[in-house]
């Protein structure tokens, strides 16, 4: 309605398996950072 951005609570990872997702796009987030860095 305001048209502001909301804060929101940090992603804590709890399971082995959300630790593992949340690491795994992580380093997606930061290869693809790098290929768009690359590309300019």
């Amino acid at each position: 309605e305001n048209k502001e951005p909301t804060a929101v609570a940090p992603i804590e990872p709890r399971t082995e398996d959300e630790k593992r997702r949340y690491a795994n796009a992580q380093m997606r987030v930061k290869a693809r950072k790098e290929l768009l860095k690359k590309m300019q």
